[in-house]
């Protein structure tokens, strides 16, 4: 999705471009998650 997508798709549907970026962002970060692969990074601790 990209912004002038999203614009578009927001005056179409009258419910402004926010949504439709909130939601592509929402959905790229679920997909992120499921796929890379973090368990040799370490988690810092605050002391």
């Amino acid at each position: 999705m990209t912004p002038a997508t999203a614009v578009k798709l927001g005056k179409l549907c009258g419910n402004g471009p926010r949504l439709w970026l909130n939601m592509q962002t929402a959905h790229d970060l679920w997909e992120a998650e499921q796929k890379v692969d973090v368990s040799g990074i370490p988690t810092l601790e605050v002391v």
